[in-house]
């Protein structure tokens, strides 16, 4: 992935996180050094590494539940439904590059949010 479409993630994610709460609930940083893209709240990290052979991105929350089951209750509590808005608007506007790459994680945990972002698309 280029300079340019990471710079366009960032854009869409800060457009998108402003709109659903202002720009003191969140943090977007660039890891100059391994070129990842962080976005933050208090309570939940999406971690998105652009790469050329597709993004790869993972969710963390302070409450990670091990059971596959429990994954629905435990993104409910965490995220607000402005923050599933807004990334679901951020995953529209970049083509689903978001809920794909959170699919390519492997991670159960973030392959159930992208599923939720796919589903209210």
């Amino acid at each position: 992935m280029s300079g340019k479409e990471v710079v366009e993630i960032v854009a869409v994610l800060r457009e998108a996180m402003e709109a659903a709460g202002g720009r003191n609930n969140f943090d977007l940083t660039i890891d100059g050094e391994r070129g990842t893209v962080d976005l933050a709240t208090d309570d939940w990290t999406i971690e998105l590494d652009p790469a050329e052979s597709g993004s790869i991105a993972f969710v963390s929350i302070d409450q990670e539940p091990d059971d596959p089951g429990s994954f629905a209750a435990a993104i409910r509590a965490t995220f607000s439904d402005k923050e599933i808005a807004a990334l679901n608007r951020a995953d529209a506007t970049l083509e689903g590059e978001i809920s794909a790459a959170l699919t390519r994680s492997g991670d159960p945990l973030s392959e159930y949010l992208a599923s939720l972002l796919s589903r209210e698309s």
